[in-house]
């Protein structure tokens, strides 16, 4: 890995990179107390004055002049919503810039985009009860505040990270991981077909997708394999791993 694939950098250097989230990646859905959590955690840091506050790693793929968000995206997109609330408050359009991510078109579902309206308001709220402070405190965390930059060399690279990290610790629900699956099958298809099937996908009650998976997909793909087909669980995610296209 080159040096400059493995680095160090403090957030607003994070926040100037031209980023994406691929399709492949789970829609955003980190709670108000989620977030809630990432600020207090910020602001302890900033009243104790430690000198650097590490919030963890981002790993990214390049593709076509953008840096596709591999692992992280939960975070950054929630630090890109904090961002948007200094520009809120401010007005400084610095801050906007920085905020890039949020802009781009069809990067956030209808559902995503719900939870990023209800963060930005808890966030904003946060901001406002130390406005007495708050010009330090965001030159803390866009300065004091960094990120270990991971750049992967290929788009299969970047998939197995994204495929190792969310098979460890809080995993993906498992139609996430199976959307993720078929979506990188689909590498003759548009754009515009797979945002389409994402919608669909998205659109569903999450709950009926995990019965379906335990109640029908698992059973039928073991018992066509001579094999058990009770006690489904989210380990058992490999299943259904290597499905291909025809």
């Amino acid at each position: 890995m080159k040096p400059e694939n493995l680095e160090i950098i403090p957030l607003k250097d994070a926040l100037r990179i031209n980023l994406s989230v691929p399709n492949y990646q789970r829609p955003y859905r980190w709670t108000t107390e989620s977030s809630s959590i990432l600020f207090n955690d910020i602001y302890s840091a900033y009243v104790n004055n430690i000198p650097e506050y590490r919030i963890g790693s981002i790993v990214l793929h390049e593709s076509n002049d953008e840096f596709e968000i591999v692992d992280g995206q939960q975070r950054m997109t929630t630090l890109t919503i904090l961002t948007y609330c200094f520009y809120k408050i401010l007005k400084a359009e610095q801050y906007k810039e920085l905020s890039s991510l949020l802009m781009k078109k069809d990067t956030f579902d209808v559902l995503s985009s719900k939870s990023i309206v209800e963060n930005f308001e808890v966030l904003k709220r946060h901001c406002e009860i130390i406005s007495s402070e708050l010009k330090s405190f965001i030159k803390y965390t866009l300065e004091n505040c960094s990120v270990v930059k991971i750049v992967t060399n290929s788009e299969q690279e970047a998939f197995q990270f994204f495929d190792s990290q969310n098979s460890r610790g809080k995993p993906l629900a498992p139609q996430d991981l199976l959307k993720s699956y078929h979506l990188r099958e689909m590498a003759d298809n548009t754009e515009s077909e797979k945002i389409k099937i994402i919608n669909a996908w998205e659109n569903e009650k999450q709950k009926d997708l995990v019965l379906f998976f335990e109640n029908n997909l698992y059973p039928l793909i073991q018992w066509y394999r001579n094999k058990n087909g009770l006690y489904y669980s989210v380990k058992k995610i490999n299943v259904f791993k290597g499905i291909k296209q025809n």
